[in-house]
């Protein structure tokens, strides 16, 4: 192992350490620093997107998972976490469609398949909350 991925290890593992402790700012800088030097990589990009949403810095984290399917177009997990990070923006109608891309991907996956059925209808109203869209 090169010494390159020898520091997007150490990144990466401190960025871990960080945020099972909840210290999400310093997990992000890790993971931010992990993904200078090797970017693109699904699991930092996640775990990116975990400690922003953590911080509630949604709008801020849409681009990873953007960058995740874009990298990984087939992966299941990539498409469910762009749903997540959709969701949490207020996109429910983009939200539905890569929660559905996730779950056409691996049907038998059980979060997205209970992340589908607690998504509220884009049409409408959602119960108790007056500014669904």
């Amino acid at each position: 192992m090169g010494i390159g991925l020898q520091m997007v290890f150490a990144h990466f593992a401190l960025g871990l350490i960080l945020r099972v402790l909840n210290r999400y700012g310093e997990a992000e800088r890790a993971f931010r620093k992990a993904n200078e030097i090797l970017p693109g990589v699904i699991d930092t990009l996640r775990e990116l997107v975990l400690c922003l949403g953590e911080q509630c810095k949604d709008s801020e984290a849409l681009e990873f998972p953007c960058e995740s399917v874009y990298a990984e177009p087939d992966d299941a997990g990539a498409w469910g976490n762009l749903a997540m990070c959709l969701f949490h923006c207020g996109r429910r109608a983009d939200a539905r469609k890569a929660i559905g891309q996730a779950l056409k991907l691996d049907p038998q996956d059980p979060v997205h398949g209970e992340f589908l059925i607690k998504l509220p209808p884009v049409c409408g109203k959602a119960p108790g909350n007056v500014n669904s869209t």
